[in-house]
C-alpha cells in the first residue's frame, strides 16, 4: 500500500473517501448497467431489494434504498454512530446510483447479449467490493447485518453473509428464470474471485530466499550498497538435517535482477526462490526508507 493510503492525515481520509465513493460507483454499475436489466439473480441488499421490486412494482433502486437505509438504522441502533458513519456513503450514495442508472435508456440496453453483460456486471461488482475492502471500509447493505450479528451473538461474519446471500438468491428464484438463476450463480463466483484478485493486486515488491552456505556474505553485499534489509531464518535441510541458514529479503521488483546478479556472484550455486510479495509495509516500504542501516533496527 502506499502512504497515502496508509496514512491518517487529511490526503490519507481523502484518497479513502475517493477510493470508497469509486468503489461503490463501480458496483452500481455492474448492477445497474448489466445485471439487473438482464433480470439476472444478485446477492445482498440488492437481491433484497429486487424480490420487493418484483411484487411491489416499485423501482429497483427505491427498494434497495429501503432496505439499504433500514440496515444502516439497524447498524445505528446496535451499533452506535461511530459504526453508522463507516457505512452512510455506501448506504446512500449505492441506491443514487442506481437510480441514476434506470434513469438513462441508453445504460439499460447496453448490449443484448447475456454473458457479454453476465461478464462485464461481475468485473465491475469485483473491481469495485475490491477496492471497498482493500481500504477496510464497507458498502453498508448486508455487511451491517453480518457485523451486528457477530458483535451482539458472536456469530461468524463469513457464515452470517453466506447465508444472506442465499436467503436473497431463493426469494429471486421465486420468479426468475433457470437461465437467470444460472447466470446470477456464475456472476457471484466471477466477482468473487476478481475482488479477491484486486486485493493484492498493485504490488511493486518481490521477496527473495536464497539458501547458501555464503549467506553472510551475501547480507553483507545487501547492506553495504543499501540494496534493502534483510533477515536470517535458521533451517535444516531436508534430505542430509543439517543446520541451513536461510536469508530472506524484500526488494521493489525494478531492484530483482539486480540482486539476483549479486547472489549469483558470490555464490554460483545458491538456491534461490522469488516471489511477489502481495502487501509489503512497515519501515523501508511505506514508511521510511532509511531503516535498516542504523542502530536501533
Amino acid at each position: 500500500m502506499s502512504k497515502i493510503e496508509e496514512g491518517k492525515g487529511l490526503s490519507g481520509k481523502l484518497f479513502r473517501f475517493v477510493i470508497l465513493a469509486v468503489g461503490i460507483l463501480f458496483n452500481a454499475i455492474g448492477a445497474g448497467v448489466f445485471i439487473l436489466p438482464n433480470h439476472f439473480l444478485c446477492g445482498g441488499a440488492t437481491g433484497f431489494g429486487r424480490f420487493i421490486s418484483n411484487f411491489t412494482g416499485m423501482p429497483v433502486s427505491y427498494s434497495v434504498a429501503i432496505v439499504s437505509v433500514t440496515l444502516f438504522l439497524i447498524g445505528l441502533i446496535c451499533l452506535g454512530w461511530k459504526f453508522a458513519a463507516t457505512i452512510v456513503m455506501g448506504t446512500f450514495l449505492y441506491p443514487a446510483a442506481l437510480f441514476l442508472t434506470e434513469q438513462v435508456p441508453f445504460l439499460q440496453n447496453v448490449t443484448e447479449d447475456k454473458l457479454l453483460a453476465a461478464a462485464f456486471g461481475a468485473l465491475f461488482i469485483g473491481i469495485g467490493v475490491g477496492m471497498v475492502i482493500r481500504i477496510g471500509a464497507s458498502t453498508g447493505g448486508s455487511d451491517v447485518l453480518a457485523i451486528v450479528l457477530n458483535r451482539k451473538a458472536g456469530l461468524n461474519t463469513a457464515m452470517v453473509l453466506n447465508a444472506v446471500d442465499l436467503i436473497s438468491l431463493l426469494l429471486q428464484c421465486t420468479f426468475a428464470a433457470p437461465d437467470d438463476v444460472l447466470y446470477g450463480i456464475l456472476i457471484i463466483m466471477a466477482y468473487t474471485v476478481i475482488a479477491n484478485k484486486v486485493l493484492i493486486m498493485g504490488s511493486n515488491d518481490a521477496q527473495f530466499l536464497v539458501v547458501s552456505k555464503k549467506w553472510k556474505e551475501i547480507g553483507k553485499e545487501l547492506s553495504d550498497n543499501k540494496i534493502t534489509g534483510y533477515t536470517i531464518l535458521h533451517g535444516e535441510t531436508g534430505y542430509t538435517e543439517s543446520q541451513q541458514e536461510v536469508l530472506m529479503c524484500t526488494v521493489h521488483r525494478r531492484m530483482v535482477q539486480k540482486v539476483k546478479k549479486l547472489i549469483l556472484n558470490i555464490d554460483p550455486v545458491a538456491f534461490t526462490t522469488v516471489v511477489p510479495a502481495s502487501d509489503v509495509s512497515g519501515r523501508g516500504f511505506s514508511l521510511d526508507r532509511n531503516y535498516g542501516f542504523d542502530e536501533e533496527m
